[in-house]
């Protein structure tokens, strides 16, 4: 904001993967005379959630803001204990420091945010965050070190209300948020008897996508096999987002034209209050005859030849869980041997010497 009066920024219009548009409302803002009577703030901290509402399985962030206008002022977060909330399995909460040229000095804004996934329904109470500030004072003494001063300060009291999903259908995948699903067959329409045909599907959105599994799925003239799947999460700066990538292969198992079945995926938007459903369908597939093995095995090496043994009787012994194993005692012998070896012109001496003599004679 570099000029006081009432702004309006937007309507967007947004164009999604799948051809669909989107428009976001427009934002008005009202920018001010700077109070220059106010008194001058050293830092100011806030903590909140990016929503007040949410439906139950849905992502929520949590975000603690410090500002400091004091060169080195650091600050460190007391969180409370999220009540119906967990951390998800996947997405790592994240940091970011920026500075702000502001007419009065220099703001270093400091951010951390936190993904969270609700997991229980009602009012939920979530407490204050603690916020403990250091504030350098004056200069460093004769040996480098600086004083500070240290303050804590608490935010407004959290609260968030989650709200129960609706019924679901039989096809609800347990995703909650706002995704965007694709799929694709790595085939150029002909493909023959015992070809494998890659198939992907792609999941991803703004909800937790870690216990996702996809529908079964058959086609009549070909044999479908999973084939294992990527899940990660992260945080883009405040914004939770997530990706599912499964892997599946068709093997057609006959000739002709192969129909391949529509697919639908079905997750909750919290954006819409509704159940979603996105049908994915696949292209029909031109089955050509494929090549007849003759039912031998190629080997790629030189066959080693049958070793030929007598078979050997094992006899089996019980395993043992505990125990203690023994050895015979070296008690007896023990001393005679280090006093053979120590003493001087002894049998180790008369040993060397006689096998010295034999070398000299031969």
């Amino acid at each position: 904001a570099v000029e006081p009066g009432t702004w309006r920024v937007g309507p967007v219009d947004v164009v999604l993967n799948d051809g669909s548009k989107e428009v976001a409302p427009p934002v008005q803002i009202r920018v001010v005379e700077r109070d220059e009577s106010a008194p001058v703030e050293e830092y100011r901290v806030s903590a909140s959630f990016d929503r007040e509402r949410v439906w139950e399985g849905q992502t929520v962030v949590f975000a603690a803001r410090f500002e400091s206008k004091v060169p080195g002022a650091q600050v460190r977060w007391q969180l409370p204990d999220f009540d119906g909330l967990r951390p998800p399995q996947q997405g790592v909460p994240s940091e970011e420091r920026f500075t702000i040229d502001d007419p009065e000095g220099a703001i270093t804004v400091r951010q951390t945010f936190v993904p969270l996934v609700a997991v229980a329904t009602g009012d939920r109470d979530q407490g204050v965050a603690i916020a403990e500030v250091s504030v350098p004072q004056g200069g460093a003494d004769l040996f480098g070190f600086q004083r500070s001063r240290i303050e804590q300060e608490v935010s407004e009291r959290l609260h968030l209300t989650v709200q129960a999903l609706p019924p679901p259908p039989a096809s609800f995948s347990g995703l909650v948020g706002e995704f965007e699903v694709s799929s694709r067959l790595d085939v150029d329409g002909k493909v023959a008897v015992g070809q494998s045909v890659p198939w992907s599907v792609v999941v991803a959105g703004d909800g937790v996508v870690e216990g996702l599994e996809l529908p079964a799925f058959a086609a009549p003239g070909a044999s479908v096999y999973d084939n294992g799947r990527d899940v990660s999460a992260r945080m883009d700066g405040d914004r939770f987002k997530s990706t599912a990538a499964f892997r599946r292969v068709i093997v057609p198992t006959q000739e002709g034209e192969l129909v391949l079945p529509p697919f639908e995926v079905s997750w909750f938007s919290p954006r819409r209050g509704q159940y979603v459903t996105k049908t994915l369908t696949l292209p029909k597939l031109t089955v050509v005859p494929g090549r007849e093995g003759d039912g031998t095995v190629e080997s790629f090496g030189t066959a080693a030849a049958p070793e030929q043994s007598d078979p050997v009787a094992i006899d089996l012994r019980p395993v043992y869980g505990g125990g203690r194993a023994t050895a015979p005692s070296l008690a007896p012998v023990l001393p005679p041997l280090l006093a053979a070896a120590g003493a001087p012109g002894g049998l180790v001496q008369q040993l060397v010497d006689d096998r010295l003599g034999e070398d000299v004679q031969a």
